[in-house]
């Protein structure tokens, strides 16, 4: 790892890319010194490279600079998860840069807990459900920790279900003594259903898609306690990919043999 103080952090999960570059000062502390969003659905490979260019020279820096990358590993869309990941293994190899990987949905949670102030001492939950595919949902149910700047803990494992499901997952989920918090891409593209499903479980609070994506508070928070390494984050994938699922039609339309194609796949997979 370099000795540089600056940090980079990238996110690209779920049609918004976002970046961060901080700096750490002698006595540990962060300061945040560039934050940017923009709105990259599809062009998100077109996007990155210039405006990190762009926001690296306004702070009059190289990426030679920059000491350690932090990176939103998913869940997510492949192909933003992808483009992050492998941008920041890029910068890493020329630079000496250590890579940190950044947990999607406790970046959500962490947002909205910090972004609401709580009405009392206890805790607070938050369900964070974020866009899979067509009628599916990612879910996840995190609660927040005496301190809210730290990262929320998670009380179960990220699921793949449908809208039904999650709505039978929140009504039969714990209570706690706040009302918990709901939230995410997976409520915002299903909202009135949810709206119908929940409108009698007073003890869940659903969040307007204004928190659909991380702060750049969480985010930085986030910066701050992830834990650098010389080696490539994981990518968090909870589902198969699309491409993965549609590869007989995929192989036929190329007029490639369908089996031999899954063949080259297993072969290429293969741990």
């Amino acid at each position: 790892m370099t000795a540089s103080p600056y940090i980079l952090a990238l996110n690209a999960a779920e049609g918004v890319l976002q970046i961060i570059v901080a700096r750490q000062d002698e006595g540990g502390s962060y300061t945040c010194l560039c934050a940017e969003d923009r709105q990259a659905p599809s062009q998100g490979a077109e996007l990155l490279a210039p405006a990190l260019a762009d926001a690296l020279e306004r702070l009059c820096l190289t990426p030679k600079d920059i000491g350690r990358i932090a990176v939103v590993r998913g869940p997510g869309s492949f192909t933003g998860l992808r483009l992050v990941l492998a941008t920041a293994s890029g910068l890493s190899r020329t630079t000496g840069a250590w890579q940190a990987g950044l947990d999607y949905l406790p970046l959500l949670a962490a947002s909205a807990l910090q972004a609401i102030p709580a009405n009392r001492a206890a805790p607070r939950q938050a369900w964070v459900l974020t866009h899979a595919r067509r009628n599916l949902v990612h879910l996840q149910g995190l609660l927040e920790q005496p301190d809210v700047l730290l990262a929320p803990h998670p009380v179960c494992e990220i699921l793949v279900c449908s809208p039904a499901e999650a709505v039978l997952y929140l009504k039969n989920a714990p209570a706690s003594p706040a009302a918990s918090l709901v939230l995410g891409s997976g409520l915002t593209r299903n909202r009135e259903f949810f709206i119908q499903a929940l409108k009698s479980s007073e003890s869940l609070l659903l969040l307007p898609p204004a928190f659909d994506h991380p702060s750049f508070d969480a985010l930085l928070n986030a910066v701050t306690q992830a834990d650098y390494g010389p080696t490539d984050p994981t990518p968090l994938y909870i589902r198969p990919a699309d491409a993965i699922d549609n590869l007989e039609r995929i192989a036929a339309s190329l007029g490639l043999d369908p089996e031999a194609a899954k063949q080259r796949l297993r072969e290429l997979t293969v741990d």
